[in-house]
């Protein structure tokens, strides 16, 4: 009876049109079709929000989870890391290198002209003697050979212009090597363009380092010869080729421990030798490979002390004895002959006082010139320079056949130790073995690469 009651009193809640559907809304119960005729011919359902359960199961819904088929997985549990690195890089196989080792001839071509270009303009006293007799000899007899103001005067006043001009013009009559010598000397510098180094060098392997895949390097340098090159020493009718072929301007300097003291004659020439010592050892590192591979001496860099002053005055030696065509072998003994200190105090007076005034202080200015030739301040003896090499294998028996040749250049770099800015270029070339114990690198020796 309750629940007839119910439902009666719900009746309103859903009497709907006749012809309407009972379908899902969320919308608010509208009014009646009968109190609101807008409403009727709006289409809807009624969502009841109930699911009738018909009480009987699903077919296909047994109650029992199904069986699984598969394979039960006994294997460790995934932990989630990765496992432990062992700490082992693999570098692939080992590195390989060519033989480099033993001793070997070794030739250096150093360019040492920019840092020797302080020692031009040597011949300035000399020009200023030559200069001043033209058209002030009171002023060479007082301020180049010293004498006093009053005695200079009266010297320069006794002696008539013609007869200096005169002595001038005789001079270089008689003398015509003494402008060309001069302007050699002037130019000295350019004769280190290109100064070549003889010796033995020497490699041995040491440990090879894995990570980086190089080979550690020991070396150790002993020079022998230094060779200058000086034209004039050549036939003047002489072509390039010539002077090539035959070698003719090559001044060979021993190296020795220690520069030997100056003879006491001033027209003996000093020995031709001068002390060059390549410090030694020095390490370095080569690079792996077969066939070729670059290898290097520079860390740290190399060095090699020379007495520079002593070499200096033996290529002025010699480019005096060339020039005077044998006639002078010092520079010294060759301005004395030039001037004539005697001769020309005779010719400039007859005053027997004025003579030995004249001939003294002329050879008081000649010695003052050569003592500042030969007392040429070379403001260092010591270079450091980076070795670089490239070794060649030509028939592939994993030696060296060279371990640089002379195609490629700054394979030298480097500079002078004391004055740091002046750089100090070059090449080097080396045959593998001892094969040219004499005079400079033969061209044969090092060819071009590959």
């Amino acid at each position: 009876m309750g629940l007839l009651i119910a439902l009666v009193a719900a009746a309103p809640l859903y009497t709907g049109c006749e012809d309407d559907t009972i379908a899902p809304t969320n919308r608010p119960v509208p009014p009646t079709c009968e109190e609101d005729d807008r409403y009727c011919n709006v289409s809807g359902r009624l969502d009841l929000g109930v699911r009738t359960d018909t009480g009987i199961a699903d077919p296909d819904d047994a109650g029992v989870p199904a069986a699984d088929a598969g394979t039960l997985d006994l294997g460790a549990p995934d932990l989630g890391a990765d496992p432990p690195d062992s700490g082992v890089v693999d570098s692939g196989p080992p590195p390989v290198f060519i033989d480099i080792q033993g001793t070997h001839d070794v030739y250096y071509q150093f360019d040492w002209s920019n840092a020797l270009f302080g020692i031009n303009n040597l011949a300035g006293p000399v020009r200023t003697i030559l200069a001043a007799l033209r058209g002030n000899l009171r002023g060479v007899l007082e301020d180049e050979l010293g004498l006093d103001a009053a005695v200079a005067i009266i010297i320069a006043a006794a002696i008539p212009s013609n007869t200096i001009s005169n002595f001038v013009q005789q001079l270089e009559q008689d003398v015509p090597w003494l402008l060309p010598l001069l302007d050699i000397i002037d130019v000295l510098a350019t004769f280190f363009e290109n100064v070549e180094v003889k010796g033995a060098l020497t490699i041995t392997h040491g440990a090879v380092d894995a990570a980086t895949r190089t080979r550690a390097l020991a070396g150790s340098d002993a020079w022998s010869k230094l060779y200058v090159h000086l034209i004039q020493q050549c036939p003047s009718n002489y072509t390039p080729t010539q002077v090539r072929t035959t070698g003719c301007d090559l001044l060979g300097i021993d190296a020795v421990a220690q520069t030997p003291p100056p003879p006491s004659n001033p027209n003996t020439p000093r020995p031709l030798q001068v002390r060059i010592q390549a410090v030694s050892p020095f390490v370095g590192t080569q690079q792996e490979g077969l066939g070729a591979a670059d290898f290097e001496f520079s860390n740290p860099r190399r060095e090699a002390d020379i007495d520079v002053g002593g070499l200096v005055l033996l290529v002025i030696d010699a480019v005096t004895n060339a020039v005077t065509n044998g006639q002078y072998r010092t520079l010294h003994a060759a301005l004395l002959g030039a001037f004539d200190c005697p001769g020309l105090a005779a010719r400039l007076t007859s005053n027997f006082v004025y003579q030995q005034l004249i001939e003294s202080g002329c050879e008081d200015l000649i010695g003052n010139t050569v003592d500042q030739v030969f007392g040429v301040a070379v403001g260092w003896n010591v270079i450091e320079f980076d070795q670089l090499g490239r070794a060649v294998d030509t028939n592939n028996d994993n030696r060296a056949d060279y371990l640089q040749n002379y195609a490629t250049d700054d394979r030298l770099d480097g500079r002078v130790r004391t004055l740091g800015s002046e750089s100090l270029g070059g090449r080097w070339c080396a045959p593998r073995g001892l094969n040219h114990p004499n005079g400079p690198m033969p061209d044969a020796a090092c060819p071009n690469p590959p």
